[in-house]
């Protein structure tokens, strides 16, 4: 092989690693950690497909959570207590969930 062949060939493999790792990075999940509604809004806007977001534990008083989201039947966007059992929703707090595939 020519030093120009080498040189090409290695630059195809390069630009192909470049590709995959994109495309990998794309597919991972992110986890959305929210302490209040303001925090809540804003990660329910920024969540794509797989994405969670995770209520932090504790008491949610009077709080105005809505989540309106846009998943996959494949991929839902999953709504979730960061400790099962240990985040409270009370008061005249109101959970509204909908869209597309919000789990």
């Amino acid at each position: 092989m020519t030093p120009i062949h080498h040189r090409r060939r290695s630059l195809d493999v390069l630009v192909t690693l470049f590709c995959l790792s994109c495309l990998q990075g794309s597919s991972h999940a992110k986890e959305w950690p929210v302490k209040d509604a303001p925090s809540l809004k804003s990660a329910v806007a920024a969540a794509r497909p797989g994405d969670s977001v995770i209520l932090a534990a504790g008491e949610w008083l009077d709080q105005p959570l809505v989540v309106h989201g846009r998943g996959t039947a494949s991929a839902p966007i999953t709504v979730r207590a960061a400790v099962p059992g240990k985040t409270i929703v009370t008061g005249e707090s109101v959970l509204r969930i909908g869209g597309e595939h919000v789990t």
